[in-house]
């Protein structure tokens, strides 16, 4: 029997992406990983999961986002200027070198089986789009995306609200809302740690499940206690907690884009700076250590080879002829 084994690259580069929580569950959070210059996304993937510590019941989707400084595009019949999610990385072959330095990149956790869910993405919009007399006027959209996920029988706007209720969980400011408990948090809008006081490791944060986690109780209480959100469809059409159903023939099946109005009284409840100013994929200097290269043994191709090609025990027997 003989076995090629694929020789581990020795050129790698360094790749900032910030993760976001499909359930409201932690807050954004930066990642920088070392993948191979010549990978592809799967490699990407990988890395970030090892990194993020992500569970077996979750799944990484990667997205390109575009901020509005370059980009002109539509959003059904709105002109928009960017902050939204110009394409998803779904192809996990895709190589590496298609994501640029000056790009900005985003994973979201989703339930594993995400594809057979309906996909809720999230934009933000400035005060006063909602009062606007003409709906496809000029929508300047605001921050980064949010993705989750419902069920694909998902029809009314109690259903709608609540999913962006969960994935806004994280970003709630202690002073918004009289918290039960006494609830006490290190984080600078005291919902859990900033960004800025967590320091990431080479191995990554450490695993657990208690991480900026927030339980289903809280959040129940919580969600009572906050005014009904401003939220609307692509076509412009309102979406309140009483709307009794909800028109999908305008939009795709998989995938249903709601607006949100962004007023003085939603920055008083929710700390918007989360979803602004994400670093780029790379940014000169901001790695100052150089990445030791990994030497090429025997050892390391065999168990690149058995990651790719597990043996079983019908295969100890066998005699290998490496080349």
């Amino acid at each position: 029997m003989y076995l090629s084994l694929p020789l581990p690259s020795t050129a790698t580069r360094t790749i900032t992406v910030t993760v976001f929580s499909g359930d409201g569950s932690s807050l954004p959070m930066p990642f920088t990983v070392t993948v191979p210059k010549d990978g592809c996304c799967k490699d990407l993937i990988q890395a970030l999961s090892t990194a993020s510590c992500l569970k077996h019941t979750e799944a990484l989707v990667l997205a390109e986002v575009r901020y509005n400084q370059h980009y002109y595009g539509y959003l059904a019949n709105f002109q928009v200027y960017g902050n939204r999610i110009y394409r998803y990385l779904e192809n996990s072959f895709e190589s590496l070198t298609n994501i640029k330095d000056e790009e900005l990149i985003v994973a979201y956790r989703l339930p594993i089986h995400h594809e057979k869910l309906l996909r809720l993405e999230i934009l933000h919009r400035r005060e006063g789009f909602l009062s606007e007399p003409r709906y496809n006027a000029h929508m300047k959209l605001l921050g980064t995306p949010l993705v989750t996920t419902l069920s694909v029988d998902t029809s009314t706007g109690a259903d709608i609200h609540a999913a962006v209720h969960s994935v806004l969980a994280p970003l709630l400011r202690a002073n918004a809302l009289t918290r039960p408990h006494g609830d006490d948090t290190s984080r600078d809008n005291g919902s859990g740690p900033s960004l800025d006081s967590i320091v990431l490791s080479d191995n990554g944060i450490q695993c657990s499940d208690e991480t900026l986690s927030t339980s289903d109780m809280e959040l129940e209480e919580v969600h009572n206690s906050i005014p009904e959100l401003q939220l609307a469809l692509a076509d412009g059409k309102v979406i309140s907690r009483s709307t009794a159903d909800i028109d999908y023939n305008t939009v795709p099946v998989s995938r249903l884009k709601v607006v949100m109005n962004w007023s003085d009284r939603e920055h008083e409840i929710y700390d918007f700076s989360f979803l602004e100013d994400l670093p780029e994929v790379f940014k000169s200097g901001f790695m100052s250590k150089k990445t030791r290269q990994e030497a090429v043994t025997l050892y390391s191709c065999l168990e690149a080879f058995i990651k790719e090609e597990p043996l079983g025990p019908d295969d100890m027997w066998l005699v290998f002829f490496l080349h």
